[in-house]
């Protein structure tokens, strides 16, 4: 069973700024000159809304890690490979073939697992991290996994302590190709350029730049230069997006 931010209940500072202190209070750390953090409660979540890891401030929105979808819940495996835990950011399973259940594995302290490395590589902020997928609002609904996109999930109804909830399955893709959400397949990953044999932009957007994940081309109309734009520390530029999301390269 996986608790996300309750497994971190009334946590210690280690960066600068927001965190949550459990799944119902935000906290902001304040650094002092000798190394050491200050923690001042800032707020008690409302009724309705829990503190959400990766902005450390309560939300209404969906939250994983503390609405109690996790209790009860098993990993399920589908085919073989190495998949993220939609929970925890800091377990993943690891699925032989022939084997329904998993292999359940956790990164060490301070670390979470990165879905592309396939590595506990993502230096955690305040034991905060964000989720690889969505909440599952419906039967079928599907998407690829937050920082690699050739795994997908898809969200069927279980029953978990007599209760129908909609839980999510882990898939891969075939070699080299990624799940593209519109069209609910994989597909050839391969991103438009967005730029003609001149050099200049075919249409107004965000492509993505060959060589260097951190990079992307913003283009301001057809016809114009690109302009080469670099994402900020622990982001990577995703061409299913066309923006900077959050995870290392």
């Amino acid at each position: 069973m996986s608790k996300g931010l309750k497994e971190f209940d009334n946590k210690e500072c280690e960066n600068p700024g927001f965190m949550c202190d459990n799944c119902s209070t935000s906290a902001f750390c304040i650094p002092y000159p000798n190394g050491d953090y200050g923690k001042e409660i800032i707020e008690t979540c409302p009724a309705g809304s829990t503190c959400l890891g990766e902005t450390g401030r309560c939300t209404t929105a969906s939250n994983y890690e503390c609405d109690g979808s996790s209790t009860g819940y098993e990993f399920y495996c589908i085919q073989p490979g190495v998949f993220p835990d939609p929970f925890s950011c800091k377990k993943y399973h690891i699925c032989v073939p022939g084997e329904y259940f998993s292999y359940q594995n956790e990164c060490g302290l301070g670390f979470a697992y990165d879905p592309l490395t396939t590595l506990c590589s993502i230096k955690m902020v305040n034991n905060s991290c964000t989720s690889v997928i969505p909440k599952c609002e419906k039967p079928l609904q599907s998407g690829p996994v937050l920082g690699n996109p050739s795994i997908f999930y898809m969200c069927r109804p279980r029953y978990i302590n007599g209760n129908m909830v909609n839980l999510p399955d882990f898939f891969s893709c075939p070699f080299n190709e990624q799940y593209d959400a519109k069209l609910e397949k994989c597909i050839d990953p391969t991103p438009p350029s967005g730029i003609d044999k001149d050099g200049l932009c075919v249409d107004k957007g965000y492509y993505y730049y060959p060589g260097d994940c951190k990079k992307y081309k913003d283009c301001p109309a057809k016809g114009k230069a690109p302009v080469i734009r670099t994402c900020g520390t622990y982001y990577r530029f995703d061409p299913n997006e066309s923006k900077c999301v959050y995870f290392t390269c």
